[in-house]
């Protein structure tokens, strides 16, 4: 501005003028001259190990494209300070980039910046991201499904009929359809629960409501029909649930009430109908052909084809009361048996066990509640298809019964009536069990899995069985 308040145009003439003087030099004298930035940075998902940027290129001038990246909240030094060829990635035209192997809960600063043919770099634009971390993990037959803090819900393994729920089209595949990769679940961003089924898995909402997505032809997914849908539908009539359990019969839902609603099983459930005889339930668990709650008063209630541990081998569509357990905290039902944690931290099975996964030390089936061999601190059970696996309180993890594709995690593949400790596994916050596989979340948020790897349900791009655990990266 002049003294009169107005645009001094002689002034920016002269600006103008110098600016246009300075490239006309730079290009006369050889001068490098930087590329525009990047516009329009932005996080697009960050998950546990993972941190997705995307941005808009220049128009022209720039060959390429680099990225950096620190831990912390401080933009990553770029070109100018004397570490211009630390980047982590070159990406040249690209538009976005996948920071993979980051460490779960953690804050990580990024800067982008384009170069030109001279190598001389444009200003950075920098973007800051805080991974995810997941809260909880449940293996269904051949895939796991794991909830993170953020309340997305991203799954791995099997995905024939649509069950990690990414929206892939498995209308027609002439080959089986997988993803050892950790995929996110379409549509949910505040679930508080998740369950994986051998087909199918559920989340349950922050707003009370249940969600379900993959195999349906049996009514699985509990919305009124029986068509598949590799995206989450809503479950009918739901609406105040706490906790969810996908089974490979029945699904089941405790309600905020206490009572229990159930939906497949068989051909005419598919919306949710009241358990009988149910008020006081906290949590619950649906297994291969059965469903077992545990109630406010530490008793166990199951109901389905055998295995109900009261003693007889007959079938019952209402609940039975357990045999023996008035203690119980939690409880699990597998394929042909189930598994139930007291408060004592000790653990009682019941059902089959021709492969020991009672863990009694025998193969001997068991129509009432045995006690496992050797263990008092148990924090939580977890029944798979015939193995079993604990988290106890010191943060490891145990198994046993069958073991042929190393799914007890020992370094072998000798199936075992008794429990063995799972290798390398010192700082767990949960287990669960699969079909033959095992996976344990850590307290870092991040996950290890073990066992038969051949459709990618352990977490690795190569499908192959481990006896030890390895480490799910993409989750």
């Amino acid at each position: 501005m002049n003294e009169k308040g107005r645009p001094d145009v002689a002034k920016a003439r002269s600006l103008v003028l110098l600016v246009v003087a300075s490239v006309a030099l730079s290009a006369c004298w050889g001068l490098p001259i930087p590329p525009p930035p990047v516009s329009g940075l932005v996080v697009t998902q960050a998950t546990p190990a993972t941190v997705t940027l995307s941005w808009a290129n220049p128009a022209a001038g720039f060959v390429g494209v680099r990225v950096y990246i620190a831990e912390g909240a401080t933009p990553p030094p770029g070109p100018g300070a004397g570490i211009s060829d630390d980047y982590v990635a070159d990406v040249q035209d690209a538009t976005s980039f996948t920071a993979t192997g980051l460490t779960a809960g953690t804050t990580y600063s990024f800067a982008v910046v384009a170069y030109g043919a001279d190598g001389y770099h444009s200003d950075a634009r920098s973007a800051t991201a805080t991974t995810g971390r997941a809260t909880a993990i449940d293996g269904g037959g051949v895939h796991t499904c794991g909830r993170l803090e953020t309340g997305a819900v991203r799954c791995w393994g099997d995905n024939s009929y649509g069950q990690l729920g990414d929206g892939a089209d498995v209308s027609s595949i002439e080959e089986p359809l997988l993803s050892p990769d950790a995929v996110t679940v379409v549509g949910i961003s505040t679930a508080t629960a998740v369950s994986a089924a051998s087909s199918h898995s559920c989340a349950v909402l922050a707003d009370g409501t249940v969600r379900c997505w993959g195999y349906n032809r049996g009514g699985e997914l509990g919305n009124g029909t029986f068509a598949s849908s590799s995206t989450p539908v809503t479950v009918v009539g739901i609406t105040n649930a706490t906790s969810i359990s996908a089974g490979n019969g029945p699904s089941c839902a405790v309600l905020a009430d206490g009572t229990v609603r159930c939906w497949a099983g068989n051909d005419q459930d598919t919306v949710p109908v009241s358990v009988p005889g149910i008020s006081t339930a906290i949590s619950i668990s649906a297994g291969g052909s059965r469903a077992c709650a545990v109630l406010a008063d530490g008793t166990v209630r199951c109901w389905g084809t055998g295995e109900l541990g009261n003693g007889s081998p007959n079938y019952s569509f209402t609940p039975v009361t357990v045999t023996g357990i008035s203690t119980a905290v939690s409880v699990s039902a597998g394929g042909s048996h189930s598994c139930a944690v007291l408060t004592d931290g000790t653990i009682r099975c019941w059902g089959q066990n021709a492969r020991g996964q009672l863990g009694d030390g025998t193969t001997t089936p068991a129509l009432n509640p045995v006690p496992v061999n050797g263990i008092s601190t148990a924090v939580s059970v977890s029944a798979g298809r015939s193995h079993s696996c604990a988290l106890l309180t010191d943060g490891t993890a145990t198994c046993w019964g069958y073991n042929n594709m190393g799914q007890l995690g020992n370094g072998t593949t000798t199936t075992s009536t008794s429990p063995h400790a799972v290798a390398g596994i010192t700082a767990a916050a949960g287990i669960t069990t699969g079909d033959d596989t095992t996976c344990a979340l850590l307290t870092n948020g991040n996950a290890s899995c073990w066992g038969w790897g051949g459709w990618g349900q352990i977490g690795q791009r190569i499908p192959v069985d481990t006896t030890v655990p390895v480490s799910v990266s993409s989750l």
